[in-house]
């Protein structure tokens, strides 16, 4: 049970670093800007937080194949509702992150929770 907790941790703590950094450095290595980076982010932090976990459940072997699709569309959403709401709101660049965050798992809360 502890080695599972530990494992949920370096999963999300890896998916954040990677989905930042990919959003940050993905964005502005391609010199977008002027507001572009608005539609990018959502993509860059879907990529690398849905990849970092895909990843992983593949290597735990706890997803099945129409998992991955579900696990995408919900990344993609809540990534997409953070850009949102970092443009209505807060102006936060960490809002479209939490939002693929949350939607990975809100997708898969009920294999993943111990």
């Amino acid at each position: 049970m502890i080695k599972k907790i530990i494992l949920i941790i370096i999963t999300i703590i890896t998916q954040i670093i990677v989905g930042h950094l990919l959003a940050f450095f993905g964005t502005f290595a391609a010199g977008i800007g002027n507001g572009w980076e608005l539609v990018v982010w959502p993509f860059w932090n879907t990529l690398g937080v849905w990849g970092v976990g895909s990843i992983i459940n593949k290597q735990r072997k706890i997803f099945k194949k129409e998992q991955y699709i579900l696990t995408l569309v919900s990344t993609a959403l809540g990534s997409a509702i953070g850009v949102i709401v970092m443009v209505i709101y807060v102006p936060n660049i960490f809002l479209p992150l939490i939002g693929a965050l949350i939607g990975y798992y809100f997708s898969i809360q009920k294999k993943f929770i111990i």
